[in-house]
């Protein structure tokens, strides 16, 4: 008996929908469940051509490609390494994404011409024109208001994409329990995520084997007995999530991405014959993991305002010249640093926003990001896309656009007709997919709650210091496994204890130089030798606090500049410093002095150039802290409260630092 919600030609089928000339217009509350699917026959949808169950070729297409999810039921998409684990369901997206990959670099569905959507070569998807003189190649929405709104039905394209595949793949094993079985393993999946801000129960890497090895095992068709369902070997085959391998020269522009014939991570060299060193790639996923944990959970609980928490963009808020309407941080700028550390030195495709989708990592992080933007509307369901002038352009909207909620995001089709919009793609129900920890109808106090178990802040290393103890049951509200850490300072007789987070601000010129380029952050030790300090100061190196990757094109010195913002948690890093002896106290002036002595930056580019900071107009690096109220439950947050303190003394009257009025 089959158990499957849909066919794999109504698959198919639903992947080239002639859109319906006539939009429907329906009110509804953006958190409540989609609007009614329309049906098949609603939706216009049919094969086109060859278009069929097999996914044959179709090059010249008549019909729009509506964007809709993956029909049927609601699914969960599953952090990697849970996926590995339902063996039928991996199976199928393994030899999903090898399917998509191998189709021909022209036609639309294919992985290169989805990817293609994001970035170069600058050619229309979806007959969606750009506007002839476009400022960036590629759809995509960088440091602007719609940076997560426009990525979240590029995703759910990509997954009803590679849905359609892997239930074609199933299609071709023999009748009977095992197809049953891979039919519905594949109808039911949805694209995974990697969480690189977990810890690891088993302590391994950030980057699981599974996508950093170039082969990997899988069960085919032709591992199949035609005439017995319990015959069944493996099979070894490059790799899908390890690389894309081009099939053709396209316009790439620059010489070593037309000279690349593969995805690179952390690239050997420039050259043609260069390889991604796997290594290099786990050290700088490994090395970063904690501080993007902080990061995200100094995000998720004191960024309350959609703008701000979304994207990068530097706008200002208050009566400061100097100071933003949130913590000086966003997912986008977090989401950059992954970028930055993927392509590694010498860019690979990661590291440039033209080709980064092209590697099939792009989609496992851009799945994460989703997430994040996800549990981040639970707890702040009041705040959205408010409208913002475009700080740069892209291949569809022009620097100084003012876009809003009710923006097309373009090249995105819903089945209306009408492109997708950001109300429209407010809720994750619309594409039929939900994240496992944070489930449909979830509230802001469980997840809460779940924030905190898995990226609450935990004691810094060698914390045996009580200033720094784990909680224990009634300890401010007794809140067991979370063990948030703050930098506490003395107590005086009968009074609280105050906290205080510290945190070195970035703000950059993001298209201040020819390529993405590095912001590395580092405590210089008091008794470092000189000769080690590169060391020491080097990436996961006992000085080194943190790094940001400021995100771009190539050849981007021409393009109007935007400014774009981040920050580094410098606490962790402060308490680890008074454990060691190299931090004299916690008081304030004690930490603003060690800071004013110490902190030291350098930038560089991604082949590891180092550039001078006064030579990168715009630049400038602060510090800043706030006063700290601990949760009371284990359902609530940690507040900033009072005022954020500014420390001009720290920065100021340095090469890219702060600048005084």
């Amino acid at each position: 008996m089959r158990h499957i919600n849909f066919t794999a030609t109504a698959a198919l089928s639903w992947l080239v929908c002639q859109c319906a000339a006539t939009p429907t217009s329906r009110p509804r509350n953006p958190f409540s469940k989609p609007l009614d699917s329309p049906t098949l026959d609603s939706r216009q949808a049919h094969a086109v051509g060859d278009f069929g169950p097999s996914l044959e070729p179709h090059n010249k297409r008549q019909t729009t490609i509506a964007v809709t999810g993956v029909p049927g039921d609601t699914q969960p998409r599953l952090e990697i390494r849970d996926l590995e684990q339902n063996k039928d369901q991996w199976n199928m997206y393994i030899l999903g994404l090898k399917k998509m990959q191998e189709r021909a670099e022209s036609d639309p569905l294919s992985w290169f011409r989805i990817a293609s959507i994001h970035g170069r070569p600058a050619v229309a998807w979806n007959d969606v024109e750009g506007l002839g003189d476009y400022e960036n190649p590629g759809y995509c929405a960088h440091s602007s208001n719609l940076f997560l709104t426009w990525h979240r039905p590029y995703i759910a394209l990509y997954e009803q994409v590679l849905v359609a595949f892997a239930i074609d793949v199933a299609q071709e094993f023999p009748e009977g329990p095992i197809r049953d079985r891979y039919e519905q393993a594949a109808s039911s999946l949805r694209a995974p995520y990697l969480d690189w801000a977990m810890e690891q129960r088993t302590g391994g890497n950030v980057l699981p084997d599974s996508v950093a090895s170039p082969t990997i095992s899988v069960i085919t068709p032709d591992n199949i007995g035609w005439n017995s369902t319990n015959t069944t070997t493996t099979s070894i085959i490059p790799n899908p999530l390890y690389s894309y391998r081009f099939h053709s020269e396209e316009d790439f522009v620059y010489t070593k991405y037309i000279n690349w014939n593969s995805t690179l991570r952390h690239p050997t060299s420039d050259s043609a014959s260069a390889t991604s060193d796997t290594e290099q790639l786990h050290s700088a996923l490994n090395s970063m993991r904690q501080g993007q944990k902080d990061r995200l959970y100094l995000l998720l609980t004191q960024s309350s305002e959609f703008n701000t928490f979304s994207n990068e963009q530097w706008h200002l808020g208050g009566s400061s010249s100097r100071k933003p309407d949130t913590v000086y941080d966003s997912l986008e700028s977090l989401h950059d640093n992954f970028h930055g550390a993927v392509g590694g030195r010498n860019a690979g495709h990661m590291s440039i926003t033209d080709y980064s989708a092209f590697d099939p990592l792009f989609m496992l992080h851009h799945v994460m990001v989703d997430r994040c933007f996800a549990i981040w509307q639970i707890l702040y369901p009041d705040s959205y896309v408010e409208p913002r002038a475009q700080g740069t352009g892209s291949f569809w909207f022009r620097k100084g656009d003012t876009l809003d909620a009710d923006t097309g995001l373009k090249p995105f089709y819903s089945p209306s007709g009408e492109f997708w919009t950001s109300d429209t793609t407010r809720s994750t129900d619309t594409f039929n997919y939900f994240y496992p920890q944070f489930p449909p109808e979830t509230t802001a106090s469980e997840a809460k709650a779940t924030v905190n178990t898995l990226y609450g802040r935990g004691p810094p290393r060698s914390a045996s210091n009580d200033g720094f103890r784990r909680r224990g049951p009634g300890d401010r509200g007794g809140i067991v496994g979370v063990a948030p850490y703050y930098l506490p300072t003395f107590k005086t007789s009968g009074s609280k204890e105050p906290q205080w987070d510290y945190v070195l601000t970035i703000r950059a010129p993001k298209n201040g130089l020819d390529q993405t380029y590095f912001v590395d952050v580092y405590l210089d030790s008091n008794d470092a030798d000189t000769r080690d300090t590169e060391t020491r100061s080097a990436e996961g190196g006992p000085d080194w606090v943190g790094t940001q990757a400021i995100i771009t094109r190539l050849g981007t010195e021409e393009m109007d500049n935007v400014y774009v913002t981040a920050a580094v948690v410098l606490t962790r890093k402060l308490a680890e410093k008074i454990m060691s002896g190299e931090l004299a106290g916690r008081e304030e002036a004690v930490v603003t002095r060690y800071l004013k002595d110490h902190l030291q930056w350098k930038l560089r580019k991604s082949d590891g150039t180092e550039i001078a900071p006064e030579s990168l107009e715009g630049l400038e690096i602060g510090v800043i802290s706030s006063e700290v109220e601990p949760e009371t439950s284990a359902s609530e947050f940690p507040r900033w409260i009072g005022d954020i303190k500014i420390y001009d003394e720290v920065t100021s009257n340095r090469a890219g630092g702060w600048r005084p009025g």
